[in-house]
């Protein structure tokens, strides 16, 4: 099956590198992508996702990790102050997994993970239109504190605003009442958005800045999220690996801090 250009999901088999090129252009000017969606906010952009093996779908890595994320945010003691949504980020690029889920605005950093490894496996490079959300946001800040709940806690909205506010009492003068605040919070609590980082997110974290990285933040409901696919045969994945990596030449794609170019 070939891109159709259709507003629904699509999974598509490619054979070069080259054909995801043409994908992406036909999908964004099909979209007409980037573009205003309102006046102040974020453009209407195209992320990008790589997984070696299709078969895994996109679920943040913690549900297959089974980890405690309340805990290790509890004992994380990062070198410098971060704000939560930076600490997340840094335990999610550098030491834990997370209800975080990778995304990149650079295509070639997607396709570079969906052939670097499993090279038995058919790799998977996604496409999601999205206009995402901004890391001081309260929409972000509120989502993120999801990491501060022990995975056996059940807490309603109106225990987890408390919980908010005591985080974040600032967030008290933008909402006429707890009422206003939990009606905000039922409004994204289940599905999640993507969050695009800023220069100062990027400045503390090196590895997200080479990669173009941003996120989508997941709810209470982790989705299936419906994007379209390209699946990458097996055969062909150590060629467009080699491919790509003339593309990213110089970009930092470490597990450790200590690493450099």
């Amino acid at each position: 099956m070939s891109y159709q250009c259709v507003d629904t999901y699509q999974e598509i088999f490619v054979s070069s590198i080259e054909e995801i090129y043409d994908i992406i252009q036909k999908y964004k000017a099909f979209h007409n992508l980037p573009r205003k969606v309102a006046d102040g906010e974020p453009l209407l952009d195209v992320f990008y996702r790589g997984q070696s093996d299709c078969e895994w779908g996109i679920t943040p890595s913690l549900l297959r990790w089974n980890v405690n994320e309340a805990e290790h945010i509890q004992t994380y003691a990062p070198k410098e102050p971060l704000s939560l949504f930076e600490t997340v980020a840094d335990i999610q690029h550098y030491h834990q997994k997370t209800r975080f889920i990778d995304f990149t605005m650079n295509p070639n950093v997607a396709i570079y993970f969906a052939c670097s490894e499993h090279q038995d496996k058919d790799g998977a490079f996604y496409i999601y239109s999205y206009a995402p959300h901004k890391p001081e946001w309260h929409t972000t800040v509120i989502l993120t504190e999801l990491v501060r709940i022990q995975n056996e806690d059940e807490m309603s909205v109106e225990e987890f605003s408390q919980e908010i506010l005591k985080h974040h009492p600032e967030l008290s003068v933008q909402f006429s009442s707890e009422k206003e605040l939990h009606g905000t919070i039922m409004s994204f609590l289940d599905h999640g958005f993507m969050v695009l980082p800023d220069s100062e997110n990027y400045g503390n974290n090196l590895r997200l800045q080479r990669q173009a990285g941003c996120f989508f933040v997941c709810g209470v409901v982790f989705p299936q999220l419906k994007i379209s696919e390209k699946s990458l045969q097996r055969k062909i994945k150590r060629r467009i690996g080699r491919s790509v990596e003339r593309n990213i030449e110089g970009l930092l794609v470490f597990k450790s801090r200590e690493k450099s170019i």
